[in-house]
């Protein structure tokens, strides 16, 4: 995870979340989402994807209306209906939400560049920020590298109830911003601790507090020793194998599972910290 605050200083955050593996498995409250927002941006009708969310379009929830764009490429087709429109900003635009429980909640911009005939989404360049606190999410963030896929930016974030707004700003006057989907969910109660032990860089153990104050920005989530590709959990939070991040190539994974199940504590290591098959493998080194 990485932490943003309001200064924009960006910190790496290693959480340390021991389990026991078990032939037992405590199973913590059951959770639904209360608070749940799944926009598709640019799309005047709603899409569903494969794991039954549903998106809806973004006009209900546009502050300043913004551009749509759509995508113009041959192959279109082969693209996910997610990323089939964009809403491109030349002037700083927000997205309003009303929220109706305090908490701490998931928010996953997506982004994805396709080709359009109005406008070159490759060349978007953008800041990012919120109505909590003047926290900011990106900073002059634009794509250099432009890939197939789309890219998935998440953060959790303390947000209170009422009114709660995402601002896209245009990096300058010549720039604009865009993005083709939002997510804003309540995530499971007691999910982030207002304290934790951390890691310093110089290798010490000590606390780190006010954490619901900052906001987490996720940077890799990796399911060591898997071998199957991105699997996704019931926060749709997607483990990618470690495959691609090992640079000792002569270590170990077990072709075999483990098939266990984890032994979770109520309230305090649930299976919305890490579902079941991210403990059922590992690697040796």
């Amino acid at each position: 995870m990485e932490l943003l605050s309001s200064h924009k200083l960006p910190f790496r955050l290693c959480l340390l979340l021991p389990l026991h593996i078990t032939s037992l498995m405590l199973l913590s409250s059951a959770y639904s989402l209360p608070d749940n927002y799944f926009i598709n941006c640019g799309a005047h009708s709603n899409t569903t994807i494969n794991d039954t969310r549903v998106f809806v379009g973004d006009r209900g929830f546009l502050v300043r209306k913004g551009e749509t764009v759509k995508n113009s490429n041959s192959s279109a087709s082969s693209s996910p209906d997610l990323y089939q429109t964009a809403r491109i900003f030349k002037h700083p635009s927000s997205y309003k939400f009303h929220i109706n429980q305090d908490g701490t909640y998931f928010i996953r911009l997506h982004f994805f560049v396709f080709s359009s005939r109005d406008t070159d989404l490759s060349a978007a360049r953008f800041n990012v920020s919120v109505s909590v606190s003047g926290l900011s999410l990106l900073t002059n963030y634009s794509f250099r590298d432009v890939t197939s896929s789309p890219k998935i930016e998440e953060f959790l974030l303390t947000i209170p109830k009422g009114e709660f707004n995402i601002y896209f700003i245009p990096y300058e006057p010549t720039s604009s911003a865009f993005v083709n989907a939002i997510e804003v969910f309540l995530g499971p109660e007691s999910f982030i601790s207002d304290k934790t032990p951390y890691i310093t860089s110089q290798g010490a153990k000590s606390n780190y507090n006010v954490l619901t104050s900052k906001v987490l920005h996720k940077v890799h989530r990796i399911d060591v020793g898997s071998t199957s590709t991105s699997k996704p959990d019931d926060l749709w939070r997607n483990w990618d194998p470690d495959v691609h991040y090992l640079q000792s190539p002569e270590s170990e994974t077990d072709d075999q599972p483990k098939t266990e199940m984890p032994h979770y504590v109520p309230e305090r290591i649930t299976e919305y910290i890490a579902p079941a098959f991210v403990y059922q493998t590992a690697r040796q080194f």
